[in-house]
C-alpha cells in the first residue's frame, strides 16, 4: 500500500488537499481530510480507502473514485479516475492526476533540563522599585466612593501637580 500513517499534502486537478491518516489495516486505511484553500477554518471529509488487486477506492462524502497507475519512477503520482455523484457523463472528463507528498513528523527530544533542581535557596523580594514616572496617582482607595467624589478628587489632584511615582515589581 502506498499511503501509511501519517500527514499528506495532495493535489487533485489543481485542487489542493490536507489528508490524515488515522487507521491503518491489511485492505483498508482511513482518516479524513480537508480542502487546503488558505481560510482559517475547513471542513473536515472522513474517508475510507480499500484496497484491490489493480487498484485503491477512495470513498467520502464529496469525492468518490480509483486511485490507478501508481506510477513506480515517481511514486508520488497516481491517476485517479472519478465516480458517483462528481462524475461526469464524459468518461475522460473523470480523469483526474494525483500527486501527494507525505509530511515529516517532527519528535522533541525530552531532557531532563527542567525536571532538575537549579537553585537550592530562593530569596523572593517584593515592591522592587525599578523606575519612576511622572504622574497624578498613585494608588486607587477610592473604589467603593460614588463617581462625583473620585472625579473630584481627581482633578484636586490634577492641581496640584504631577508627582515622581515609583515604579514597582510585584
Amino acid at each position: 500500500m502506498p499511503f501509511s500513517k501519517g500527514t499528506y499534502d495532495l493535489e487533485l486537478a489543481q485542487q489542493r488537499l490536507i489528508m490524515v491518516i488515522e487507521e491503518e489495516e491489511s485492505d483498508t486505511i482511513s482518516g479524513f481530510y480537508i480542502y487546503n484553500n488558505g481560510n482559517a477554518v475547513e471542513q473536515k471529509h472522513s474517508f475510507l480507502l480499500t484496497t484491490n488487486k489493480n487498484y485503491l477506492f477512495f470513498e467520502s462524502d464529496s469525492i468518490n473514485g480509483k486511485i490507478k497507475k501508481i506510477n513506480h519512477p515517481k511514486p508520488m503520482h497516481a491517476r485517479f479516475v472519478v465516480s458517483g455523484s462528481k462524475a461526469s457523463i464524459f468518461f475522460w472528463k473523470n480523469r483526474r492526476q494525483l500527486s501527494y507528498t507525505k509530511r515529516q513528523t517532527y519528535q522533541p527530544e525530552i531532557s531532563s533540563r527542567y525536571k532538575q533542581k537549579q537553585f537550592n535557596k530562593i530569596k523572593t523580594d517584593y515592591d522592587l522599585v525599578y523606575g519612576n514616572a511622572k504622574g497624578y496617582w498613585t494608588d486607587t482607595p477610592y473604589l467603593d466612593d460614588p463617581y462625583i467624589y473620585i472625579l473630584g478628587r481627581g482633578v484636586i489632584n490634577f492641581w496640584k501637580g504631577e508627582k515622581d511615582l515609583d515604579l514597582k515589581l510585584d
